[in-house]
């Protein structure tokens, strides 16, 4: 017979609490029918939290949270509150026990400089530069003219490192050295980020050292969806998501009051408006940017509708991180750019956006 390890029994304990959490919220009713003879299932002694695996710490919290719901100590826009706060606490928690000392890590860059105008392509141009012929060649002549230099960063590493085919992660390797000869926009020493020439095998290399530090950012993000619903269920109506898709001053359309409540929900070390221009560093420039695109989250502005293209979004504000520092960003993603068209212009940043049939027919090498 096989018999449970610890960390098992209260992970299955920790998934029978977590049902009855949510059946109980899904409901607004505090005790259900069977709700009974699930709870006979959470069998804890006393003295069995052993306190050092995620079930035990995840049911310190869990359990006394459900005891309050079925006693109506705590109402149902209370528990969510709660629960909500201690998914992102969680989530933070395991990306920071996840994070590498970059000390540690192997750099084989080289600065560099270039007086072309740098184009940043998103990670999808790459994708489509493996597979379709006609993108390939007119790449292949943009590059060709002499007068832009295409460039990569870290974070196409970073999705390049989630693919599990190994022929298709070296085709965008061989993609990405191929178009950009190795030049990569990557943050320097000094706070800012600056071009550098690196193989993109290496960075990979780099990227593959700590995929769950990844992974729980890509968590924290498909929580936005239900922060929107708990603080602005307002912008979860349908008309309101249409009437501001066609807006291009989504942030400024904002009341300085409206602005600072969005910014205080959105991660942001910065809440009014002013605070956003004239950014420098790297560090202020990755804030603005991550605060800005959580908002549109909650504002429902051109938002993801599935858990997979909410994690990957992660990935989206780091192309947009990276690309704030080049004079053109490209993607083959409608949302992405119509999303980069309302953070760049709010935060003064002067790069051109351009999707990826547009700067194919930019003719931006003559």
């Amino acid at each position: 017979m096989h018999t449970q390890t610890h960390e098992q029994r209260f992970s299955e304990i920790d998934s029978v609490v977590s049902g009855l959490i949510d059946a109980v919220l899904e409901s607004g009713v505090g005790v259900l029918y069977g709700m009974g003879d699930e709870l006979k299932r959470v069998n804890i002694g006393k003295g069995e939290f052993c306190m050092n695996c995620d079930p035990c710490h995840n049911l310190m919290f869990s359990l006394p949270l459900l005891n309050d719901l079925i006693t109506g100590k705590m109402t149902v826009d209370q528990a969510k509150e709660n629960r909500l706060a201690w998914k992102y606490a969680i989530y933070a928690d395991q990306a920071m026990k996840h994070l590498v000392d970059t000390s540690e890590l192997r750099f084989n860059r080289v600065p560099t400089t270039t007086s072309c105008a740098i184009v940043y392509l998103d990670q999808n141009v790459f994708s489509v530069f493996t597979k379709d012929d006609e993108v390939k060649k007119t790449l292949r002549r943009l590059k060709s003219g002499g007068i832009l230099q295409f460039v990569y960063s870290p974070s196409h590493l970073e999705e390049i490192n989630k693919i599990l085919e190994e022929s298709y992660r070296q085709a965008f390797i061989e993609a990405i050295s191929e178009l950009t000869d190795d030049k990569c926009l990557q943050p320097s020493s000094n706070d800012q980020i600056d071009l550098f020439i690196e193989n993109p095998a290496d960075v990979l290399a780099r990227a593959a050292v700590s995929p769950e530090a990844t992974d729980a950012v890509e968590r924290i993000k498909t929580l936005k969806e239900e922060s929107r619903e708990l603080h602005f269920p307002e912008y979860n109506d349908e008309s309101h998501r249409i009437a501001l898709g066609q807006r291009t001053d989504v942030f400024d359309a904002l009341t300085d009051e409206k602005f600072s409540h969005l910014m205080s929900h959105s991660a942001s070390s910065r809440f009014q408006k002013d605070q956003f221009k004239n950014l420098l560093s790297h560090s202020d420039i990755r804030n603005a940017i991550y605060a800005l695109h959580n908002g549109l989250d909650l504002l429902s502005f051109k938002r993801e509708t599935s858990e997979r293209t909410r994690r990957s979004s992660v990935h989206d504000i780091e192309h947009l991180i990276y690309g704030s520092q080049s004079q053109v960003f490209v993607s083959n993603d409608a949302k992405l750019v119509a999303r980069a068209r309302q953070i760049y212009p709010f935060l003064g940043i002067g790069v051109k956006v351009l999707s990826l049939d547009q700067f194919l027919e930019s003719g931006m090498d003559r």
